[in-house]
């Protein structure tokens, strides 16, 4: 009778390593494929909006800009302004520059204050200013 051949250490050996890679890629695909992607923050920043000034403020005009965050995950914009020609622009805090963060589906509105630049040369008129936003 023919007696069973014995298996060589080394088969054992490529067999374990044969399991690891398939069970190592079966995850990684898994991984890879399942991945819903990264929650991201969509916020839309309109154009600034003639508006009465809120209480307080001692503007000539005021502008409103409204903003909604339309994304899966909340997020941030920093927003910059560029006043118009003969104008002054600022933020509530006196500043051109501000930082705003909205959670899902949140809408928020930013004021704009204007006012004549009075180092300007000549009638200004008061216009509206430019804001430009950036997540962050």
């Amino acid at each position: 009778m023919f007696a069973s051949p014995r298996v060589a250490p080394t088969y054992y050996v490529a067999l374990g390593v044969l399991v690891f890679g398939l069970v190592t890629g079966a995850g990684l695909f898994v991984l890879l494929t399942a991945n819903p992607g990264r929650l991201s923050a969509d916020i839309a920043v309109e154009v600034p909006q003639p508006d009465t000034c809120p209480q307080g403020y001692h503007a000539t005009v005021c502008y409103r800009v409204d903003m909604t965050n339309s994304g899966s995950s909340a997020g941030s914009e920093t927003c910059m302004l560029t006043p118009a020609p003969g104008t002054l622009a600022t933020f509530p805090s006196g500043e051109t520059v501000t930082h705003v963060t909205l959670g899902i589906g949140e809408k928020s509105s930013v004021w704009i204050s204007v006012v004549p630049d009075p180092h300007a040369v000549g009638e200004a008129k008061v216009d509206s200013p430019i804001i430009a936003c950036a997540p962050g």
